[in-house]
């Protein structure tokens, strides 16, 4: 909210949105709609695939809960990095 009306932020915000848009790739989601037109009173905001699955801070907090408690396998560090890749 303390950010809502920086107008260097939001354009950036809507420049990310559309790069991110024309991006096609396996690993990441689908940009379905961006809204940014300033007349409707909204703040800028799009519309993404909603993927189902751990959250990649769900994974980090499972892997750094196993290490602190002495048992992740070594392999446990190599799926949490090629979740956040």
């Amino acid at each position: 909210p303390e950010r809502a009306g920086n107008q260097n932020l939001i354009r950036r915000f809507v420049r990310e949105a559309r790069v991110t848009g024309r991006l096609e790739h396996p690993a990441i989601a689908p940009l379905y709609d961006l809204i940014d037109d300033p007349t409707d009173g909204d703040e800028p905001h799009y519309v993404m695939r909603f993927l189902h699955g751990r959250t990649l801070a769900e994974a980090a907090g499972e892997y750094h809960a196993a290490r602190a408690a002495g048992r992740p396998p070594a392999l446990d560090l190599r799926a949490l990095l090629d979740r956040f890749l």
